[in-house]
């Protein structure tokens, strides 16, 4: 799905959540008693009225956090260069090691050597501690859009850990994820 030139561009600050939960009017068909009174809806959305706008609140849905544009977003951090705490209530494996219920993921814009039609960004896993424990780089399809390497989380955290792990609403719902304050440069490579 191609963006139109005039929608938001929104992120979440405390996550890096790239969708939100927020309001839009629409018109849906209804199943009514003689009086009008509602019964069952019968389609969720014939048309939009309104669509969703900056004015409203843009919830994050991955953590709640209120979402800001990207333009406001990059006065703090490089949308294309960022690390993510992250933490769970269970221990992560990764290569077959437990790492602990804490570590950071560095995203960054790579120009690593891909397939035709494909574009890298580059991932570092570090320990609590901030030692390297994996790196490399995640090839996406390039008509992809992309506007941060936060775009690329989900896909990132399913590559390292195990496929579909970021598509169960139940895993992620109890993933602490967060953007950190602390640089790559603030880690030992």
């Amino acid at each position: 799905m191609s963006k139109k030139t005039n929608q938001p561009n929104m992120i979440c600050p405390c996550c890096g959540g790239r969708e939100f939960i927020t309001p839009a009017t629409v018109t849906q068909d209804w199943r009514v008693s003689f009086g009008g009174d509602f019964l069952e809806e019968v389609s969720s959305c014939n048309d939009v009225l309104c669509e969703p706008n900056t004015d409203n609140i843009w919830s994050c849905f991955r953590c709640g956090g209120e979402a800001v544009s990207l333009n406001d977003f990059d006065i703090d951090h490089d949308p294309n260069d960022l690390v993510f705490e992250v933490e769970g209530p269970d221990d992560f494996i990764l290569n077959w090691k437990n790492i602990g219920k804490f570590f950071y993921l560095a995203l960054y814009a790579s120009y690593g050597e891909a397939e035709e039609g494909n574009l890298t960004v580059g991932y570092s896993v570090y320990d609590k501690d901030r030692k390297l424990l994996d790196g490399g780089d995640y090839e996406y399809p390039q008509e992809v859009d992309t506007d941060t390497v936060a775009d690329r989380f989900d896909e990132v955290m399913d590559f390292i850990f195990w496929d579909g792990m970021m598509e169960s609403e139940e895993t992620v719902k109890k993933l602490k994820i967060r953007v950190s304050d602390l640089e790559r440069d603030d880690f030992d490579d």
